[in-house]
C-alpha cells in the first residue's frame, strides 16, 4: 500500500476507535503529506476538533510548540466569552508562578513575567510547568474532546518531545493525538536521550497492549473450550 494512502487510512481507523489514544507511525523517509490528504477519511464534523501541526526543518520552534499556541486557540474558542484568561488559567489549577506568564502568552502571543526566577528553583519550576500543561489539557478535555496531528515530529523541540512523553503515561481521557516521525532522521544530541526515552515508552506500551490482545484471545479460546 502507498504510504500515503496507509497513512490516511491509519488516520479514518484512529478516528473510529475510541479506545485508542494515540498512536505513533514511523516511516524512513520525508513524508511530505497536505492536511487535505490528511484529513481525506474524516468526516467534517470531526475535523472542527482536530488540530494539525507540522515541524518544519532548520526552523526554530518555541518551547511546548504548538501546544502553548493550541491552548492559546482553546482559550480564545470556547471560554473567552466565559471567563478572563487568569480565570481559565485558575480554573486549570495552573501552578501559581506560571499564570502570570501563561496569561500573557493567551493575550499577547509572549510569556512574560515580573517575578524573579530564582534558580536554585528551576528544577521545581520545570516540573511544575509540566504539570500545569497537563492540568490545562486534561481540563479543557473535560469539556470538548480533542484530536492532534503532529507531522514530522522527529524535528520537535526538546520540551514539546519531553511534554509528549508525559501526555503518553497520563492517558488523559478525550485527548487523542497521532504523530508521525522519521525513524531515519539524526535526533541532535541534546534530544537523544528524551528521545530515546520516549520511543521506549511507546514501544513498550504496544508490547503491553500486544499482551492484553493475546490474554483477551486465550480468556476467549478457554471458555470455547469449556463449553464444547
Amino acid at each position: 500500500m502507498e504510504f500515503r494512502l496507509y497513512v490516511q487510512k491509519t488516520i479514518s481507523s484512529f478516528v473510529k476507535n475510541p479506545q485508542q489514544n494515540m498512536i505513533f507511525v514511523k516511516h524512513y523517509h520525508t513524508l511530505d503529506i497536505s492536511e487535505e490528504e490528511i484529513f481525506a477519511y474524516v468526516d467534517k464534523e470531526e475535523r472542527k476538533n482536530f488540530w494539525h501541526y507540522e515541524y518544519v526543518l532548520n526552523s526554530m520552534h518555541g518551547a511546548f510548540e504548538p501546544f502553548l499556541g493550541w491552548i492559546r486557540d482553546c482559550y480564545n474558542q470556547h471560554y473567552a466569552d466565559k471567563m478572563s484568561a487568569m480565570e481559565f488559567l485558575e480554573m486549570c489549577n495552573v501552578y501559581y508562578m506560571h499564570r502570570e506568564p501563561l496569561e500573557q502568552f493567551i493575550l499577547c502571543g509572549k510569556c512574560k513575567r515580573t517575578e524573579e526566577v530564582i534558580f536554585a528553583e528551576t528544577e521545581y519550576e520545570t516540573k511544575m510547568m509540566f504539570e500545569s500543561l497537563l492540568s490545562i489539557v486534561k481540563n479543557i478535555c473535560k469539556d470538548y474532546p480533542i484530536f492532534m496531528f503532529l507531522s514530522k515530529f522527529h524535528m520537535a523541540p526538546y520540551s514539546t518531545i519531553r511534554f509528549v512523553k508525559e501526555l503518553l503515561k497520563a492517558e488523559i481521557p478525550n485527548f487523542r493525538m497521532i504523530v508521525t516521525y522519521n525513524d531515519v532522521f539524526r535526533i541532535n544530541s541534546y534530544k537523544m536521550p528524551i528521545w530515546s526515552a520516549l520511543i521506549r515508552d511507546v514501544e513498550s506500551k504496544i508490547e503491553r497492549a500486544k499482551q492484553e490482545m493475546a490474554d483477551t484471545i486465550e480468556k476467549i479460546n478457554l471458555i470455547d473450550r469449556e463449553q464444547e
